[in-house]
C-alpha cells in the first residue's frame, strides 16, 4: 500500500510510467492501472511533455539514419543483390502472414 501512495506522489511530480516502473520496482501494467487518472500539478506537466517529444526526437533521428542507410544500399555496387534479399525478405513474411490465415479459416 505504501508503494503505491508513493507511486502516485512521484506520478503528481510529472514522472513518467517507465521511470516509475524503475523507481518503484513494480509492473509496468500495475503501474498503469494505479496512475492512468491521475491528473500532474501543472507545473510538471511542461517536463513530462519535454520527455515525450525526447522520444519523438529520438525516433526521427533513427528514421533518418534507416533512410540514409536504404539510400546507400541502393546507390551501392550491389543493388541488385540487396534488392533480391529484401524481396525473398518480405515474401517469407507474406508466406507466413497467408498460412497463418489460412490456418483461422480452417
Amino acid at each position: 500500500m505504501d508503494k503505491i501512495k508513493e507511486l502516485r506522489k512521484l506520478r503528481r511530480k510529472g514522472h513518467s510510467i517507465n521511470e516509475l516502473v524503475s523507481l518503484c520496482v513494480i509492473p509496468k501494467t500495475t503501474v498503469w492501472y494505479h496512475i492512468h487518472n491521475i491528473k500532474l500539478l501543472p507545473k510538471y506537466e511542461k517536463t513530462l511533455k519535454a520527455k515525450i517529444g525526447g522520444n519523438t526526437q529520438r525516433k526521427q533521428k533513427r528514421l533518418e539514419v534507416a533512410r540514409k542507410n536504404a539510400a546507400q544500399l541502393l546507390r551501392g555496387s550491389d543493388r541488385d543483390l540487396s534488392i533480391a534479399i529484401a524481396m525473398l525478405y518480405w515474401g517469407e513474411g507474406n508466406k507466413k502472414v497467408a498460412n497463418l490465415l489460412t490456418q483461422m479459416a480452417v
